[in-house]
């Protein structure tokens, strides 16, 4: 295996043995710090996806809506997976829109804004599990 694929492979084996509520509170303030002051804070869904796959080290073929290839699927598939861990703690939802965005709500604002942001985000996403 070449040495790129392997360190890629290497990395997404690491983000699929992540704990899911660090990756999502890890990822949440990654994904959402820059833009904290925007009027209306959001990324689209294959923006985020890419950031996922850039924070985790893992190299993609091309961002593609439909993943068929991996480690496309699979980076796809975790992002899902944290946007719903963000959405049943009120940090973050889906907006209907074209493309498909995720937007920061006022109480993900609020833990982003905290002393301590990513513990403010683990203690929330940990509570909304339970």
């Amino acid at each position: 295996m070449p040495r790129k694929a392997q360190d890629s492979a290497s990395a997404l084996a690491a983000l699929l043995a992540a704990d899911r509520v660090e990756l999502a509170a890890e990822f949440f303030a990654y994904s959402f710090t820059t833009n904290l002051d925007d009027a209306f804070p959001r990324r689209a869904e294959s923006e985020l996806g890419g950031m996922l796959a850039e924070f985790a080290q893992v190299r993609l073929n091309k961002w593609l809506w439909r993943p068929t290839h991996e480690p496309d699927a699979t980076v796809f598939r975790l992002l899902l997976e944290v946007v719903l861990l963000w959405e049943r703690a009120d940090l973050a939802a889906r907006a209907r829109s074209e493309p498909m965005e995720v937007a920061l709500l006022m109480p993900g604002e609020a833990l982003l804004r905290a002393e301590d942001p990513k513990a403010a985000v683990r203690s929330a996403l940990r509570s909304a599990r339970r």
